[in-house]
């Protein structure tokens, strides 16, 4: 679903000159419920200091001991009991039901490397080693349009519209005051607000409907012939990424990986497998190791996330830098 333009946007980015010119993927989800409905299904919170730099930043208000309650309230946890965690809430943090062998060995060989064993990475530390919790109920994927959206749909006072493209927010004056949208038959029409517009179109269209809707850089703005609403130097820039390196190693002769229950009369097993009893391989996330370094001893955190997982005739972990300093600029 990742990289099929049928649930996704297929975002690029431009050519990248320490990437050998290439133009890497950005996936960002393209049906009901955006990314939250293609994604990993990782439960994973970010490192306290995160949210400490945001507040130094200017964004007040984001800070963990601000955003903990957030959490807690939301939270389904499934095992875990103590205050940093909540249950009851729309998203589920469930532990895997199997895990592989060699997620296992991968543990042992982590701890015997001289990390942590941790059974939670959602303290706000970031740190150790261990298994993912993901965010699934009853092998389902829980994202916002199964949280949220088709929960609401029961309300009388919401309706949702199904592949309809938002071309512009409305404004009168510095008021935002609706949406112009487009529907497949080339139809254009306007919802109005009446209190406020909530724009949720992701990280990279949120400010790209802002930009052309007269919101964002007026230079840039004016150099395509955009009317500028409000001259907002910021949007549109900053975007980051985090760079990951996928590396693989070979399992030894007779380790089977994941991807062999998806081939043959394993897909077929494992199929049957998930619609009568809602488990099996069919329910595996794309990562189930997980482990915390630094790049660099002399840092006070851990700054590389690493996920792993075992595929055909191999282990592959894929370190992720967790901090950037690149930034993106974004254009209209």
């Amino acid at each position: 679903m990742t990289y099929n333009p049928k649930f996704s946007w297929m975002h690029k980015t431009e050519p990248e000159k320490f990437a050998g010119g290439r133009r890497m993927m950005m996936p960002r989800g393209k049906l009901v419920g955006g990314s939250s409905s293609i994604n990993g299904m990782i439960y994973i919170r970010g490192h306290e200091q995160d949210y400490t730099d945001w507040v130094t930043a200017g964004a007040t208000g984001w800070s963990w001991p601000e955003l903990l309650p957030h959490f807690v309230r939301t939270e389904d946890q499934q095992r875990i009991r103590n205050a940093l965690h909540g249950q009851g809430g729309p998203l589920p943090a469930t532990d895997l039901p199997v895990v592989h062998p060699v997620t296992h060995a991968m543990i042992d060989a982590a701890a015997q490397a001289g990390l942590e064993r941790v059974d939670d990475f959602n303290d706000g530390q970031a740190k150790g080693v261990g298994v993912f919790q993901v965010n699934y109920r009853n092998g389902q994927r829980s994202s916002i349009a199964s949280n949220a959206i088709e929960p609401a749909l029961r309300r009388p006072n919401l309706k949702l519209i199904m592949r309809a493209m938002v071309q512009r927010i409305v404004f009168e004056g510095l008021r935002a005051s609706g949406v112009e949208y487009s529907l497949p038959d080339g139809s254009r029409h306007i919802a109005k607000a009446q209190r406020e517009v909530l724009v949720c179109a992701g990280a990279i269209q949120s400010p790209q409907l802002l930009m052309i809707s007269g919101v964002g850089p007026a230079s840039q703005l004016q150099a395509l012939g955009i009317p500028v609403v409000a001259d907002l130097p910021g949007v549109g820039e900053n975007l980051q990424d985090h760079v990951c390196a996928p590396m693989s190693w070979r399992l030894k002769p007779g380790v089977r990986g994941m991807n062999s229950k998806f081939r043959g009369l394993g897909l077929v097993s494992s199929v049957v497998r998930y619609l009568t009893t809602r488990s099996g391989p069919m329910i595996s996330p794309p990562a189930e190791f997980g482990c915390y370094l630094k790049s660099d001893p002399e840092l006070s955190y851990n700054d590389i996330q690493v996920f792993g997982l075992p595929v055909t005739g191999q282990t592959a972990s894929d370190p992720d830098n967790q901090r950037p300093r690149s930034r993106t600029v974004s254009k209209a």
